[in-house]
């Protein structure tokens, strides 16, 4: 099972350059969104929100500017930026009591 899920996973990530569609850049931006907008009014949540802008950005920024810059995002979009990062050395961590590939399907 974690082989063909394994296997699944590296040929979503690798078809998403090729054929991404707008209803999947759609529903993820509004599941991001949902999300957040959930998510934001926890004091746990939105503290590590603020280390995370912190560390990337050297000071918070405002949910609304996250927001706003991630619902722009389009088709578009995702296909440059998968163009520009090459997938051919992606590092994959597993867990569990077993050593990858041992496991039966």
């Amino acid at each position: 099972m974690w082989t063909k899920t394994y296997r699944t996973l590296l040929r979503e990530v690798d078809r998403l350059a090729k054929d991404i569609t707008s209803k999947e850049v759609e529903r993820a931006i509004t599941g991001i969104v949902g999300r957040a907008q959930t998510q934001g009014d926890v004091t746990r949540s939105r503290a590590g929100a603020l280390v995370n802008d912190l560390f990337y950005y050297g000071h918070p920024v405002p949910l609304e500017d996250k927001l706003a810059r991630i619902q722009a995002v389009t088709t578009d979009d995702v296909q440059r930026y998968l163009a520009t990062h090459k997938r051919d050395q992606l590092s994959v961590v597993t867990l569990g009591p077993k050593p990858f590939g041992t496991q039966k399907e």
